[in-house]
């Protein structure tokens, strides 16, 4: 029984360690301007349209990147961890709504969701994740 007890306590420490962690994961903010006026947030030296997050969860090589449409939009969010995508990748369409989400495992997509403007989804096709890892354009409408 005291086993047991000791089992249920280590479960719960290390529930209690990592729910920090597992809800802690930056957003790039919606619009532009908004991450402009955010200094916890660079810009890339050759493209106005691309932000990073650096150090936005625990351990080495963690990062966010924010993408943003000529309107000033979101476009892709991204986080990456050891310089691979890893977590859940969102894209945006030109007016400010989601058009595909797809959760990333070490720079491979695994699943995804494609967004219709009427609210419904679908997963994404394996050809799908494929063009969305590769930057090419999906069709959700």
């Amino acid at each position: 029984m005291k086993l047991i007890a000791n089992l249920v306590f280590f479960l719960f420490i290390c529930l209690v360690i990592q729910i920090p962690v597992a809800f802690s994961q930056d957003k790039c903010p919606s619009n532009i301007a908004a991450i402009k006026n955010n200094s916890r947030f660079t810009k890339a030296a050759d493209n106005d349209y691309l932000y990073f997050l650096f150090g936005s969860s625990p351990g080495a090589g963690v990062c966010l990147i924010c993408v943003y449409h000529k309107n000033g939009n979101l476009r892709l969010e991204a986080p990456y961890k050891d310089d691979k995508t890893d977590g859940l990748v969102s894209a945006y369409r030109e007016n400010g709504k989601i058009l595909a989400t797809a959760t990333y495992v070490k720079g491979s997509p695994v699943s995804g969701m494609c967004h219709y403007t009427n609210g419904t989804t679908r997963p994404l096709t394996n050809a799908e994740l494929m063009n969305l890892d590769k930057g090419l354009a999906i069709e959700c409408d």
